[in-house]
């Protein structure tokens, strides 16, 4: 594949806060492929050039807490004319609240709400399905909690020893490039809610893998995460989520 220099080259920027920390920046080989076209239920929120979408939280038992964090793409060929911006905000609810990210008024009009139900079968495409990772299947051994049934959130108000948040999500897509800009800014849109279903269906099932972890636990994974992506950094191979 022939590209201008810099083309396929993306620069990321993660700030995740708990309440809020900062993850530096890494620089990644780009490829994108055009094809056809969370306990929780979750709410993105997405907003492009073009148009806006913010997906409404999701739910989850996976605890209660406040906090924040924002993730950001930006192409070295295409500057500021190429941008994916995801802000999250967890809150202690089902999803009630409106405007989480307190857009203005004339770009919260813009924003389509898109609600994700991890428990909800039906919002997994079938090449991603794994009954391992289906809530509705999972019981935790640790727990008790689980399988999710289809009333799962009204039952949850009424387990008042059992902690929940939604994941209020903010999704801005930008690409300006004259005859693609619509198509693949949508095309980013679905993978990204793609990307939150599966992960967040896959965070309730590994609830017992995770939920004993102390904060010292969790650093050592930072760090032979981070290992293990220098290792791999500036190698070939196919890495995450296929968008074929």
């Amino acid at each position: 594949m022939l590209a201008p220099e810099g083309a396929l080259n993306i620069h990321e920027k993660a700030w995740n806060a708990y309440p809020y920390c900062r993850t530096g920046e890494c620089r990644l080989d780009w490829r994108l492929e055009l094809g056809p076209r969370w306990t929780g239920c979750g709410q993105i929120g997405q907003a492009g050039d073009s148009a806006g979408l913010c997906v409404p939280p999701a739910f989850s038992r996976l605890g209660k807490g406040v906090g924040g964090g924002r993730f950001k793409l930006m192409n070295e060929y295409m500057k500021e004319d190429f941008l994916i911006k995801i802000e999250t905000w967890h809150k202690p609810d089902l999803g009630t609240q409106e405007n989480v990210h307190k857009l203005e008024p004339e770009a919260w009009k813009h924003v389509e709400a898109v609600y994700i139900d991890i428990a909800d079968r039906s919002q997994v495409l079938s090449k991603d399905y794994k009954a391992e990772e289906d809530p509705a299947k999972f019981k935790s051994i640790k727990t008790g909690r689980g399988p999710l049934g289809p009333n799962w959130k009204q039952e949850l108000v009424n387990q008042k020893d059992c902690p929940y948040m939604c994941a209020y999500k903010l999704v801005t897509v930008k690409f300006k490039w004259w005859g693609l800009q619509n198509k693949v800014e949508n095309f980013i849109h679905k993978q990204e809610r793609r990307l939150f279903t599966n992960f967040h269906r896959q965070l309730f099932c590994w609830l017992d893998k995770w939920v004993d972890l102390t904060m010292d636990d969790i650093r050592r994974m930072e760090e032979e995460t981070k290992r293990q992506l220098d290792e791999v950094s500036g190698s070939a191979g196919d890495l995450g989520l296929s968008v074929r």
